[in-house]
């Protein structure tokens, strides 16, 4: 005998194409887009007029003002980021959120500010903070993890070169965490309030004068920024080298992120672990967001740990609800939480509604 169709199929075997195509947009329309904040959006060569005025939304907003050395000419650029990567000419991150600094190269001198602390945050760039010189580094230079994550998950998506490694854990007054990895040619990592780290080798924690909490280390060895424990150095308390990723268990994974969407595609990352992180805020808008990561839990925005591993674990926070996968039982093994079965319920559950009122 032929299969029997489930609930679900038969559900949507009844709809005509017309139907589902009505039923998929007004979906959308109730859905809406994702919210981020907006920003300037302006560039001006030597003092003129805006080239193009107007706004724009993103994650971050970014001013930049940089003066080439040689010629005087000048450049102002206002925009929105979605990613906090910002770098000079000299190979060196901005490190430093929602503050206007200044930074000085052999080529260019700059004033930087990238925020997300209102909107239009980045309209002006008032009493800019020096990032204090420091003598670069000298010798050979060293490989160190590149790149960022949000709200207590781990990263080692990408690598750069530099005669220092940083890394820095930011955990904001509100809660959330910001992760960056990445390389330095001098021996310093600035915090948000202006203050900067210059002690080598050695995992601190740190309080700033905005009521941001670090977690930080600046070092020297291969892939020493792989992790950061306070009061250790980059491979135990009594320091030593890194890391290297070719020496650990790893499994492949995706890398991706995306608002409004239940799943999402990207480029292919290495770790000892893959996360599956799906966000439902009380607005209905999921995030979603895939990775790599060290660590064999992820952290919640409360502080609190995943605690079980190779499942879909499910927690609601303040409204908020949170399905978290960490896998290491193969690659691309973060598939528990978004499984067939389950979107196809979530989906019914949506369209009903919307099909009644389109035949009624």
């Amino acid at each position: 005998p032929p299969p029997s169709l489930s609930s679900t199929q038969c559900f949507f075997a009844q709809l005509s194409l017309l139907e589902m195509i009505a039923a998929a947009a007004l979906l959308a329309a109730l859905l809406g887009v994702a919210e981020s904040i907006p920003c300037d959006n302006c560039l001006i060569y030597n003092g003129q007029q805006c080239v193009s005025y107007g706004t724009c939304q993103g994650t971050y907003c970014l001013y930049e003002y940089a003066q080439q050395r040689a010629n005087g000419q000048t450049m102002l650029k206002k925009s929105c980021v979605n990613t906090p990567n910002v770098q000079f000419d000299d190979g060196s991150q901005l490190t430093v959120y929602n503050q206007c600094v200044t930074k000085t190269t052999n080529q260019q001198t700059y004033v930087v500010k990238l925020c997300y602390s209102g909107d239009y945050c980045n309209r002006a760039c008032e009493a800019p903070q020096p990032l204090q010189p420091q003598q670069p580094g000298v010798g050979t230079q060293v490989t160190c993890y590149s790149c960022s994550a949000n709200n207590g998950q781990d990263c080692n998506s990408g690598s750069c070169l530099g005669h220092y490694c940083t890394y820095s854990q930011q955990r904001q007054p509100n809660g959330q965490t910001r992760l960056i990895k990445g390389c330095s040619d001098v021996p310093q990592l600035a915090f948000d309030d202006g203050s900067v780290m210059t002690q080598l080798n050695i995992c601190q924690n740190k309080n700033s004068m905005t009521g941001s909490a670090y977690t930080a280390m600046i070092c020297n060895t291969n892939y020493c920024n792989s992790h950061c424990t306070p009061g250790s150095g980059p491979n135990g308390p009594n320091g030593g080298p890194g890391d290297n990723p070719q020496n650990q268990p790893a499994v492949s994974c995706t890398s991706c992120e995306m608002t409004n969407a239940y799943d999402c595609t990207g480029t292919t990352c290495q770790g000892n672990y893959c996360v599956y992180e799906r966000t439902t805020p009380q607005n209905g808008i999921p995030y979603v967001k895939r990775s790599c990561a060290l660590a064999s839990y992820a952290i919640y925005p409360d502080g609190s740990r995943t605690e079980t591993l190779n499942q879909c674990e499910r927690k609601t926070i303040s409204g908020t609800s949170y399905a978290i996968e960490v896998c290491n039982s193969g690659s691309f093994c973060d598939t528990q939480c978004n499984s067939v079965s389950s979107y196809s319920t979530v989906l019914s559950l949506l369209l009903i509604p919307v099909i009644y009122l389109l035949k009624f």
